[in-house]
């Protein structure tokens, strides 16, 4: 049971640099202010990962914008790159690369309920 979520993760529009407290979502989501999320790491370090607790939601737009509880201690990484270049078959072959730190939703909204039944030793 519990409340069914639109969503539960999802991506960084843009860049959020360390210090920003603002985070822009490439897409509209249905999170709540006091829930936690989580902004996965765009370099090489796992430790990165950062937790934050949302203090407002913004979907007045076509994305959402999430305030949080404390600034970015590090930068997380959202962008497309496009590079073109030969593979052999095809001589101008351009390719596009989205490169986007994952945000995911930590907050559950689940309850575990015992049976209330007195033959169960």
């Amino acid at each position: 049971h519990g409340v069914v979520r639109d969503s539960t993760w999802t991506e960084l529009a843009t860049t959020v640099n360390a210090g920003a407290d603002i985070l822009p979502l490439n897409k509209k989501v249905d999170w709540k202010a006091r829930e936690k999320i989580v902004v996965a790491p765009t370099d090489f370090n796992l430790d990165h990962a950062e937790e934050f607790e949302i203090l407002s939601v913004d979907n007045s737009g076509t994305k959402t914008i999430l305030k949080v509880d404390r600034p970015a201690t590090y930068k997380h990484y959202s962008g497309v790159t496009s590079f073109t270049g030969s593979n052999g078959v095809n001589a101008d072959m351009t390719k596009t690369l989205e490169m986007r730190a994952e945000v995911g939703l930590l907050t559950r909204n689940v309850v575990f309920k015992g049976a209330d039944d007195d033959s169960v030793e």
